[in-house]
């Protein structure tokens, strides 16, 4: 009995789970590869062990590959590829995880509703607009930080369990885009791991496409333990420049029971905001200076 007369002949048996995922075609020497990536696949091989390779048996000629005719679907089949299949070959991959540096990251921001909080940073940079003659390039928004993809869960230590809120704003200074970015660490419930005062504002000018930028810097800060990390600032900045925060508190002496003390006292918000906007111009014209300078230097690759 012949390889053909043996196929004719051979019913196959609905055994299989899966019977869609039979492959009853044959390979073809000179037709294309149709590869599938999963990680459970099953099918049947019709031709099975009865298949003989004839090492006399001329091959075609032509590289290989030929595109499918227009308007017709081509079939695909598994075993070893015949002079007369007419199929593509499945290049079939199984359990392959994708690697994680070829993974993109999504550039989404996530919005998120203003606290109290937001309005001073809001206010802030509308004075700042206002009195240096800024251009404000979109809205002034609160975003929530990305879940950390790293064991670090600093950044959900909060009364929800949710990400702290980070504001941003645009400026152009110049010709320059400025990004600024303020991390609501406040937020946090354990704030001797994350002082206020410590973890700076963020002016940066940014690489690339803006948004894709900037959710990548915030997904380092969660990373990071809530902390810009330098090295990632680097790859992601062409310049960057970290502000401290004004005071909150100012200390008063106070005379109680004929001994005089001395109280921390929280500051008046409109000299908080008087000297946050203060801090923000010097940052914009240092982070200024250092794109000039790098400039200069030819140290600014795209």
């Amino acid at each position: 009995m012949t390889l053909d007369e043996s196929r004719k002949s051979r019913k196959r048996k609905p055994t299989d789970e899966h019977p869609e995922l039979d492959l009853p075609s044959v390979p073809g020497m000179a037709e294309g590869m149709h590869q599938v990536d999963d990680g459970n696949l099953k099918f049947n091989i019709p031709s099975g062990p009865m298949t003989e390779v004839d090492g006399g048996l001329p091959r075609p000629e032509g590289s290989g590959t030929r595109e499918a005719e227009a308007g017709i679907s081509q079939s695909t089949g598994a075993g070893p590829s015949e002079l007369d299949g007419d199929a593509q070959e499945l290049s079939l991959r199984l359990n392959q995880e994708a690697d994680p540096e070829e993974e993109q990251q999504p550039d989404e921001l996530i919005a998120s509703e203003p606290t109290g909080r937001f309005s001073n940073f809001e206010k802030a940079i509308n004075i700042l607009v206002h009195e240096y003659d800024y251009e404000l390039t979109g809205s002034i928004c609160c975003y929530e930080f990305p879940l950390p993809k790293t064991r670090s869960k600093k950044i959900l230590r909060t009364e929800d369990g949710r990400p702290i809120q980070y504001y941003l704003a645009g400026l152009r200074c110049n010709d320059l885009s400025i990004c600024i970015l303020e991390a609501d660490v406040e937020s946090l419930l354990v704030h001797e791991e994350a002082n206020p005062e410590s973890v700076s504002t963020l002016l940066a000018i940014v690489r690339g496409e803006p948004t894709q930028s900037v959710s990548r810097i915030v997904q380092s800060f969660s990373d990071s333990g809530v902390t810009w990390k330098e090295s990632d600032l680097r790859t992601h900045c062409l310049v960057f420049h970290r502000c401290d925060h004004p005071k909150r508190y100012r200390s008063v002496d106070t005379e109680v029971a004929g001994k005089i003390t001395r109280q921390r006292v929280p500051r008046e918000n409109d000299v908080f905001l008087r000297s946050w906007v203060d801090i923000l111009q010097r940052g914009i014209q240092k982070i200024t200076q250092k794109y000039n300078d790098a400039q200069k230097d030819s140290d600014i690759r795209e």
